[in-house]
């Protein structure tokens, strides 16, 4: 008989930076000899010059933008092995894998969606998303041993038996007052909520 449990926890800043339109190739295709920063040292809304796009301040869309994510995971197990009848030998075990995840972005007016091809200020837009999927497992075999004389008798029958669900939510909200409240409840207008419930449940 045994068992173990472990649990981890993470949490992060998650921007989009790789790709065609995105963070790294906005600043790279920024000129060097623009500056970021407005004289009196305040971050630049756009950066523009003569015979270029206007784009997006890549570094206040760095500094500004949020898109922040928290992941909770737990995984379990545990086993027992018994003899009886004196042929007999039953063992069993179990396993479980929670999984819950929080998604929370926000886009200010100052940056809008980062893209040069529709550059700030717009209208500041954000969401927030909510995930929970739980997944379990349990094999069960029954083993009978028997020897007479030069013969040996061995049966073993098992069943296994799984679940897989996913449940997860998110909205997006349009419309903020101002760029000082981040959360989606701030938001004048907040779109229908999507909700997905997927299960499995494949028995053997």
């Amino acid at each position: 008989m045994g068992g173990n449990i472990a649990s981890t926890y993470s949490t992060g800043q998650s921007l989009n930076t790789d790709g065609i339109y995105e963070l790294i190739f906005n600043a790279l295709t920024t000129s060097p000899i623009l500056s970021p920063y407005n004289d009196d040292g305040s971050l630049r809304v756009t950066i523009a010059g003569p015979g270029l796009l206007t784009q997006p301040n890549w570094l206040r869309v760095l500094n500004e933008r949020i898109n922040v994510n928290k992941t909770l995971r737990l995984l379990a197990n545990g086993y027992a092995e018994v003899n009886f009848l004196r042929d007999f030998r039953f063992k069993t075990a179990i396993g479980t894998d929670l999984n819950t995840s929080r998604t929370r972005s926000f886009n200010p007016s100052t940056t809008g969606r980062g893209s040069i091809f529709a550059p700030p200020p717009q209208r500041a837009g954000g969401s927030y998303g909510a995930g929970f999927t739980t997944s379990w497992l349990s094999e069960n075999t029954l083993t009978y041993s028997k020897k007479i004389n030069d013969h040996s008798i061995d049966v073993l029958v098992g069943y296994t038996a799984q679940k897989v669900s996913d449940e997860s939510v998110s909205a997006n909200g349009t419309d903020y007052p101002d760029d000082l409240i981040s959360w989606l409840d701030a938001a004048a207008k907040i779109g229908r909520a999507h909700v997905w419930t997927p299960v499995t449940e494949p028995d053997l």
